[in-house]
């Protein structure tokens, strides 16, 4: 055998044999070069599908805002009052359970732009409301919210599509490069994984809400790794300014409930992510650059977070002081019966049709749970002495703990240094949900391709049988917390399905199986898509017939106050010219107000709170006032007061206009001159 047949011999022959179980899980950036190359190896590979992918998303950003177009249900107005323009909802229909968005969040939003956005606003309670509220102000802190930034030079049309796209398009940018780098730049995975969690029920019903949390949290998370292992100055310097925005946009949008297990989530995320990598040497290299970035994002994020602290810290103040939600505090461990998993049944639930257990169809929506069979095929491996993914680990745990916090709960110390007790667990549940739909993604992400894998008929037929007894005794148990609510039909159905889709999962190495569960999950929740209308435009406040004339007296008399007796729905679409009306929604309490109402103080524990209030006319001839709190399980933000329409206590806080949303009685209305009527809105002065 001549020397060069010997040579080649030698390099063709195969590598010592590894067992192939071994080769199941695989580090996340196991094709990253270990030395340096003095350029920027891809955590993201930005290759054409993804530049196509991106370039697609903000191309449509673009076009759909800068057409007005967006999917507000703020159409919902102009149905209440039979004014709707059939030219502004272009498809579906506006949704009332929204009414957070339409009802409170859209008019205020208007009504301080129109303002000339102001740090206050006593339309929405005491303090600097806005600055609080992830609303526009006229401060350089908006600098570092590039959601905000339309308002300052697009007519309010523009901005408000600007400002309402950027969460959805936002999200899925984000959250599609996030899943890049977790899932070893598996570009269909990742897209489908993308679409799957904006388009679950938690996400659409709740109008992107948590989206937008997570936006900055992705931003921060993936600027953080390439702060940490870029090789390239300005990569590692465009990463510092990335994470200055996701960090600061994170930190300063306002709600722990949700704030609080997020942080958690991406913190698990990212400790899991550093400790799979284990390339600590290439975070040495460039340590100067390093430091000096950090430093100044470091420094830059503690002089806007002062300057915002300064602008927030006595609205803060009030807000913890109220007894909804301030001082609402929790243990954890009492969800409703049958919530865990009700997203199973999501096929069928609908804003006219869910358990009356679950409140509503926003409390009833939430995301598929995958997280048990998933744990099922990390101990399995683990028996078999296959050496788990870290990412996975940290996922699970996180997983396990939010577990313990929903189903069983902390001892109330821990609750409160891990600030948990800040979030309910019917707002925890679903940030559980993303991070179980974030580790199915991961899972699948760490499966190489072609793995020879020894297949078990005898486990394969055992699983399928245990899955659908498993999904039998979830259907069975969640009709039973709901009076049989759902049919046999549908239990069976349900059963059947995700029987199918775990046992996909399992064997999720074979060949297509991935992409039948993609296939299955993105048909369950493409449907979804119809849950927001399709709309152009603000006409249906801006011309409502009310906001034209109350525009009108407002411009004569822009100091006045406003007080709505019936219907206080009607009181939010007043802010809408930034009429200072005394009832509707209050982010935070007025108690100045409240104390002339309520000079003892008896009910401070009613009117201290964020809350819907409502104006109910109530006539003794003694000038009494009374107050009366509606709430149920979930629901605190909501109470009435009963007084005298021409009550000189009204008179003594400055209302001098007064809306009925019905034909008012003659006592009611003896101290006030009528104006002015529409849409059965009758407006009157006070004489």
């Amino acid at each position: 055998m001549s020397k060069k047949h010997k040579i080649k011999k030698k390099i063709n022959s195969p590598a010592p044999e590894r067992s192939s179980e071994s080769k199941q899980i695989l580090p996340v950036f196991q094709q990253q070069p270990k030395k340096s190359t003095g350029k920027d190896f891809p955590l993201i590979l930005f290759d054409k599908k993804t530049k196509l992918f991106l370039l697609v998303l903000i191309a449509l950003y673009l076009l759909i805002s800068s057409l007005k177009i967006h999917t507000s249900s703020v159409g919902r107005w102009g149905k209440i009052f039979r004014t709707e323009d059939t030219t502004s909802i272009l498809a579906g229909t506006p949704r009332p359970i929204r009414q957070d968005e339409w009802m409170l969040n859209t008019p205020a939003l208007v009504g301080q732009y129109n303002s000339g956005m102001p740090l206050s606003s006593s339309t929405m309670g005491d303090g600097n409301v806005p600055a609080i509220s992830n609303f526009p102000v006229k401060d350089f802190s908006v600098l570092l919210k590039p959601n905000l930034w339309p308002y300052f030079f697009l007519d309010i049309e523009r901005a408000f599509a600007f400002s309402w796209n950027f969460n959805i398009f936002f999200f899925l940018i984000s959250t599609f490069l996030l899943f890049q780098l977790l899932a070893k730049n598996k570009f269909w995975l990742s897209a489908a994984g993308t679409f799957f969690i904006f388009l679950s029920g938690a996400m659409q019903w709740w109008s992107y809400w948590m989206g937008t949390y997570m936006i900055y949290l992705n931003v921060a998370l993936i600027s953080l790794i390439y702060l940490l292992y870029a090789r390239q100055n300005k990569t590692i310097i465009t990463a510092g300014i990335f994470f200055l925005f996701g960090a600061y946009g994170f930190t300063t949008s306002f709600y722990p409930p949700w704030q609080v297990p997020l942080a958690y989530l991406y913190l698990a995320i990212f400790a899991g992510l550093i400790l799979s990598k284990k390339e600590f040497k290439i975070i040495e290299e460039k340590w100067k650059v390093r430091g000096i970035v950090f430093s100044l994002t470091g420094l830059l994020l503690i002089f806007f977070f002062y300057h915002h602290w300064q602008l927030i810290k006595e609205t803060v103040d009030l807000i913890m002081n109220t007894a909804y939600p301030g001082k609402r505090s929790t243990n954890g461990g009492d969800l409703v019966d049958g919530k865990l998993f009700s997203e199973f049944f999501g096929i069928y639930l609908a804003d006219n049709r869910f358990p009356a257990k679950w409140l509503n169809i926003c409390e009833a929506s939430g995301f598929i749970m995958f997280f048990p069979v998933i744990f099922y095929v990390l101990i399995y491996n683990r028996i078999k002495s296959i050496k788990p993914d870290i990412l996975l680990l940290f996922l699970s745990g996180y997983i396990i703990l939010l577990l313990i916090w929903i189903l069983v709960g902390f001892p109330g110390f821990l609750s409160k240094i891990s600030l948990l007790s800040m979030s309910p667990v019917y707002r925890t549940l679903p940030v559980l949900g993303v991070a179980n739909c974030i580790l199915l993604i991961v899972f699948l992400g760490l499966i190489p391709p072609n793995p020879k894998i020894n297949f078990s008929w005898v486990e394969a037929i055992a699983l399928a049988i245990s899955f659908f007894v498993l999904f039998k005794v979830i259907t069975t148990t969640i009709n039973k917390a709901t009076n049989n609510f759902f049919s046999n039909s549908e239990t069976l159905t349900v059963s059947l399905l995700f029987a199918v889709v775990y046992f996909l999962i399992r064997y999720s190495y074979i060949k297509y199986a991935r992409y039948g569960v993609a296939i299955i999950l993105l048909a369950i929740t493409i449907p979804n898509l119809k849950i927001h209308p399709v709309t152009k435009g603000l006409s249906s406040i801006l011309e409502n017939p009310v906001v034209i004339s109350t525009k009108e007296i407002q411009a004569k008399d822009p100091k006045a106050r406003w007080a709505v007796f019936g219907n206080q729905v009607i009181s939010n679409l007043l802010k809408v010219n930034g009429i200072n009306v005394f009832n509707g929604v209050k982010i935070v309490p007025q108690l100045k107000d409240m104390a002339v109402l309520d000079p003892t103080g008896k009910n401070n524990f009613i009117y201290n709170r964020y809350a819907h209030i409502n104006l109910l006319s109530f006539i003794d001839g003694k000038d009494s006032v009374a107050f009366k709190l509606n709430e149920n399980i979930v629901v605190n933000d909501n109470y009435s007061i009963f007084m005298d329409p021409c009550s000189p206590r009204l008179n003594q806080l400055g209302v001098r206009y007064f809306i009925f949303t019905y034909q008012p009685k003659t006592a009611e209305v003896r101290c006030m001159t009528k104006i002015t009527e529409t849409k059965g809105i009758i407006i009157y002065k006070r004489t």
